[in-house]
Parts: structure tokens; sequence; C-alpha cells
């Protein structure tokens, strides 16, 4: 029952995998391995307090269960109670200092917490152990980005390219830096990567419309937002960049249907209506 809980569970037939281990724990109420499934499997159906019972009653029967306590940890996580995570990845940590996976997840959170140098800290000690992680990398970015430290961002979004050239979340990343830092045709290069990577990349495509427009080159930006528009043709910000773009060009009627599409999907996009009365009032309009 284990064996084919796991199966289930490796296929993502939560379901499945669930009713076989508790079948299974059901039968052998005293195995910590079990109960530790068990738990997996309420996770997975967003049942968390029966998971946490379930990890609890797992670390009970095995209280050195460093995996119980990091799984435990990620239900606390998910439910955005950060300093009961913390607990818990430490103590899988403090088990198994080896365990990167623990040190990784206490950087999640303590990033999550606003403290940003611990949490670099513990992602300097996951990517001790385990130096050839792009994931690491890429979320060490993400704790630098918070920081306004963009320059360092794009160092630990440089490793994680050298690693996993084909992602193009990360080139897109490192796009997203360099726009911060206003190196907006650097930053375009790094979208065109992502874009040429993943050719349905719809942030990459907006992100890039917005670097071109920050350029000047209204004209450029426009087929950027269409390809947004393409993809998700309910996506309001998309129809109000592009009706930025058209006023920037001095073409007002135009960027009044775009602001006006983008309102009718959403009518509380303030940029919109803001932008929409400058139109009304350069048409002389009211």
């Amino acid at each position: 029952l284990l064996s084919s809980g796991c199966q289930f569970y490796d296929a993502k037939e939560y379901q499945s995998a669930f009713e076989s281990y508790t079948t299974a724990v059901s039968l052998n109420p005293q195995s910590a391995t079990l109960l530790y499934n068990l738990g997996n499997g309420f996770y997975d159906l967003r049942k968390h307090a029966n998971a946490i019972e379930c990890y609890s009653l797992a670390l009970e029967k095995k209280p050195n269960y460093a995996a119980a306590y990091a799984n435990k940890g990620n239900v606390h996580f998910s439910l955005k109670e950060y300093e009961e995570a913390l607990e818990c990845y430490k103590k899988a940590s403090d088990i198994n200092p080896e365990y990167s996976l623990a040190y990784r997840n206490q950087g999640k959170t303590y990033s999550a917490l606003g403290s940003g140098t611990k949490a670099l800290e513990c992602y300097d000690r996951a990517i001790g152990l385990d130096p050839d992680n792009p994931t690491l990398f890429r979320e060490k970015a993400m704790v630098y980005d918070h920081m306004k430290n963009f320059p360092r961002a794009i160092e630990c979004l440089s490793r994680s390219i050298k690693l996993n050239p084909h992602e193009a979340q990360y080139h897109s990343e490192q796009g997203n830096a360099l726009f911060n830092m206003k190196e907006f045709s650097m930053s375009i290069d790094s979208y065109n990567t992502a874009i040429h990577l993943n050719p349905k990349f719809e942030e990459a495509y907006y992100t890039k419309g917005l670097a071109l427009a920050q350029m000047d080159q209204f004209d450029l930006a426009i087929p950027c937002f269409n390809k947004v528009i393409k993809l998700n043709p309910k996506n309001s910000q998309a129809h109000c960049s592009k009706g930025d773009s058209f006023f920037n060009l001095m073409k007002y009627e135009r960027a009044l249907e775009c602001y006006d599409k983008a309102l009718e999907i959403n009518p509380k996009n303030r940029d919109a209506l803001e932008n929409r009365a400058y139109a009304m009032e350069t048409l002389g309009k009211h």
C-alpha cells in the first residue's frame, strides 16, 4: 500500500495516493513513514490541519524525522504562519545539517518576514550544500531584488542562467533587474532571450513593451502589448499601456479606445481611469 501510494503521489494522483496511505496507516498506525506520507496526502489536498496532525504524530514516533519537520514547516508557510514554519525548518536543519532544502526554506521564510540579511545567510548555507542548483541562486536574487540591490540580483541570476541557460524565467527576471536600474536597452536583450525560449511568455512581452516605452519607442512598444493581448485578452493593464503609447504618439482617439477596453475588463484600473481623463481633456471632451 505504501508503494502504490507513492506511485500515485509521483503521478500527482493525490486523491488515490491519499486513499492508499489512509488504508496503510489503519493497518499500521505506529509507522512514522506512513503517517508522514499521509500528511503529504492531506497537504496536497489542502487539508492543512490534518496534515499538521499527521506530521506531528510521525514526529512522536520518530523525533529525529527531519523531512517531517520540513514538510510540517511547509504547511505553516502556506498558511503564512511564518514563525511556526521557521521553527520547523530550523529543527530539520538541526537534525540534518546537510539538509539544503531546510536552509532554503528558512531563507524563503526570513524573506517573507522581511529579514533580507538573514534570508541571504540561509541561501548561502543552502548554496554551499547544493552549488549546482539554479533555483537557489534565483531565489537569492529575489531577496536582493526586494532589498533594491539590483546589481547583486543580476549577479545571482547570471549564475542561474549559467547553470540552466534554457529557463526563460531567469532571463526575464534579469531583464526586470536591469529595467529597475534603468538599463532599458540591456533589459530588452534579456526579454528577447526569454521570448525566444518561451514564445508565449506574456510577462516578458509586457515588460519589453514597458522598456521600449521608457526609451520613447512607442511605435515598437505597441506590438509588444498587442502580443500580450493576443495571449491574454483580459489583461487590463496591457490595454492601458497600449493606450499610453498611443497617447504619447498623440493618437488620442486610439488611446481612448484602449483605456475604455482596459476599464471594461477592470473598472477599477486606476491608471486607465486617470489616463483616460487626460486623453479626454486633451481632446476637449468632458
